[in-house]
Formats: C-alpha cells, structure tokens, sequence
C-alpha cells in the first residue's frame, strides 16, 4: 500500500521507530469505520468490535446475520452508483446485442489491405453480461461485446419506394441567418439619406495622371 511507504518515509525523517509507527497506523486503520459499511475492517472480519484506547461499551460477539444482509447490500448499493457515475462520465453505452442478431466478429489484421473484421456474418447464440457466443456454420466462438460489431442485413429494414417520393416529401429548411434576416423589420431612410447611399464614394487622394520622374534623375534617364 502506498499510504504505508508514506508511514515508513515519516517515521524515518522524524527519527522513530518505523516497526512501531507502522503499528500504530495498522492499529488505526482496522478500527476506522468504513463509509459503505459503515463497520471497521477487523469487526468485518472477526464480528466483534476490538478494544482501544477509546472507552466503549461491551456488545454482543456472536454473529448476526441481519447485519451482514444489511452491510452486503449496503456495499451493492454503493458500488452501483459508482457504475453509474462512472459510465455517465464515460459516456458508456448499454449493450444493444440481442439472441438471433447478425454480427462481424474482429479479426487479426495480416497486412494492409486485409480487413478489421470477417466479412462473413456470424448469428448471435447466447449472451452472458459481456460475453457474446455466436456461431457460423459449424463454428461457434465466445468473445467480449467489445469483438463484435452489429449489421444490418438487406431484409432486415423495408427498402424505400423511391418512385413514390414527391417534392412534397422533402422539407426544405432555411438556415438561422436567413430566418434573422426574414424577420428583421424593413428600415426606410429619408430621401437625402438614400441619395447619398446610392452616390459612389468619391476618392480622397485623386489619382494623378501626369506622373513623371524628378528631376534629379533626367541624368541618368537619358
């Protein structure tokens, strides 16, 4: 355990004894209550509660069975929103696999031009948690979900009846900003305004026609 290395590391800079520090810590750590169960780890283990330090008052040491009912499904309870919030912060899909399903199962890839998974479709058997058995033929094999990958055959969705489709079935939707500009209100300027509007704009440094070269160089020029 990592926390103990920390225990041996401290008791050798404080200049202790580490056998005894490590003691003491063991001691410490059996007798804590656990958050789950809400029990320590030696009254988990030897259905008693031990003797410290701490006054206490004397219980029964015989085992009740109630109590472990209740801590079993106390600790269930716990590890089950543990799953949940794990896979909701992994965004963890269910498994969508079902008996009869026609499924690629993962392959060795040999070279590059060889593919990811077999091209031929095995038919799922049975399903056991993450465990899938499908067979082929005259093989069976048993792999994780993760292995498998679901197809559509062709005659498992209807095909559309492309010769029926109209225009009338298409929606044809317009984009945000053209929606804005449609329901922006229409502004109408006065007549200077749209005058000047409609008027170029004229340049504020002309172009100059009659360029010509200083005079200072009509020596080299010529």
């Amino acid at each position: 355990m990592k926390i103990i290395s920390k225990v041996l590391q401290t008791a050798r800079i404080e200049g202790k004894n580490w056998k005894q520090e490590m003691y003491t810590f063991l001691r410490a750590y059996r007798n804590t209550p656990h958050c789950t169960t809400n029990k320590s780890p030696a009254e988990l283990l030897f259905h008693r509660r031990p003797r410290t330090r701490l006054p206490q008052a004397e219980t029964d040491n015989c085992r009740n069975s109630k109590v472990d009912e209740e801590i079993r499904e106390r600790d269930a309870t716990a590890k089950q929103n543990m799953k949940v919030y794990s896979d909701s912060r992994r965004h963890a899909t269910t498994n969508i696999f079902n008996v009869g399903d026609k499924v690629m199962v993962k392959i060795p890839k040999q070279n590059k031009l060889s593919s990811h998974y077999d091209p031929a479709p095995y038919t799922i058997t049975d399903i056991k948690g993450s465990m899938i058995t499908a067979a082929k033929e005259n093989r069976s094999i048993t792999r994780n979900s993760s292995f498998f990958k679901k197809v559509n055959m062709p005659g498992d969705q209807p095909a559309k009846n492309r010769q029926s489709e109209s225009d009338d079935d298409f929606e044809f939707i317009t984009p945000p900003q053209q929606q804005a500009a449609e329901r922006r209100p229409i502004q109408h300027h006065p007549p200077d305004i749209e005058n000047q509007i409609q008027q170029p704009v004229k340049r504020r440094y002309p172009q100059r026609q009659d360029r010509h070269p200083p005079n200072r160089l009509n020596d080299f020029i010529t």
